[in-house]
């Protein structure tokens, strides 16, 4: 049966952006409001441009929770899949998220707002007040602020569960993301130690740029100067240290993360992304999100960017294995992105 999926994933032609537009009219600002669907950006082009094959099929084709968390062994919190992408300002965060979403069974949204930070907040605050009553059941005072004892396991699979729910899939694709998680440029260590507690079967995709001189000079970066009252010296300082934690968050997920530079976007690095995912699918192209970093260019649609065939040979690989590979598009390089 997978195998007949994957052959009539190949043969359906993709369906268009618009589909996804008309059900969500997003914009990148996080505010709603009307325009063409030619106007169309990252989130909305990737979550729109999927055959249309039906909710079975489609999950023949995303991964198992024992694919995806081999190593998650609490009962509770493993049940839910999580996939998110961390990245630093303009290091290519925003077109990894577009390009993941490509893959059948994944959802991800953008900047969460640092939603994570603040549910740790909550989680400490709880946790200061717990210690404080030492021992007792009642916390408070006094009748007017007297309460039970938090139950921290309980709040943190809640947590979990407003992870999930917070901003679900588009409604054409809610019952078969199976993967489910956002893309943030504001994560630590401490964020993302509490994380790994809350949501256990987790990956993270960590995207980075080498040439942190030039992603300091990008827009996103000297607006931050300007706000910050900064000098170019203290402002490429900043992306340096930020960019040197990814070492130390690495270090921290073990097999559970996937580290990519800017600088090696490539369709066959994508590929190999792709296969690290256990999805059986590989790209065509690569969609260019913020070029010359900008907010406010569309992503230009793209309606072959990714394949699915049996045995996971798709896109640039099922065109080698029949010969008829075509020349490499001259405008997937990192030239391209400055995001």
């Amino acid at each position: 049966r997978r195998e007949q999926t994957l052959s009539r994933l190949q043969e359906a032609p993709p369906s268009l952006a618009q589909d996804f537009l008309l059900e969500h009219d997003v914009q990148g600002s996080g505010r709603q409001q009307h325009r063409s669907p030619r106007r169309a950006r990252g989130p909305e082009l990737a979550r729109g441009v999927w055959p249309p094959i039906s909710v079975a099929d489609f999950a023949a084709l995303a991964p198992s929770r024992g694919q995806w968390c081999p190593w998650c062994e609490d009962e509770e919190l493993c049940q839910r899949q999580f996939l998110f992408v961390i990245g630093v300002g303009r290091s290519g965060s925003t077109t990894m998220m577009n390009m993941v979403n490509f893959l059948p069974g994944i959802t991800i949204w953008g900047e969460s707002r640092m939603l994570p930070k603040h549910l740790m907040q909550m989680e400490r605050q709880m946790d200061v007040r717990w210690r404080a009553a030492n021992g007792s059941e009642m916390l408070g005072t006094s009748v007017a602020t007297a309460h039970p004892r938090e139950n921290l396991t309980r709040f943190r699979a809640d947590a979990q569960k407003l992870i999930w729910d917070l901003w679900l899939p588009p409604a054409r694709r809610a019952r078969d993301s199976t993967v489910r998680g956002f893309k943030d440029i504001a994560f630590n260590p401490i964020n993302l130690e509490w994380l790994l507690k809350v949501a256990p079967c987790s990956r993270f995709i960590l995207s980075y740029r080498r040439d942190v001189e030039t992603q300091s000079r990008s827009g996103f970066w000297v607006r931050m100067q300007r706000k910050k009252h900064e000098t170019a010296a203290q402002t490429l300082a900043r992306v340096k240290n930020k960019t040197r934690t990814f070492q130390e968050m690495a270090d921290m997920l073990g097999e559970r993360c996937f580290l990519f530079a800017l600088e090696d976007f490539s369709v066959e690095n994508f590929d190999r992304l792709a296969t690290w995912l256990g999805s059986p699918c590989r790209f065509n192209h690569i969609v260019h999100t913020n070029p010359h970093g900008t907010l406010d260019v569309p992503t230009q649609p793209c309606e072959d960017c990714v394949r699915c065939s049996p045995g996971g040979r798709g896109g640039r690989a099922a065109q080698e294995a029949s010969g008829q590979r075509e020349e490499a598009d001259e405008s997937g390089g990192p030239e391209d992105i400055d995001e």
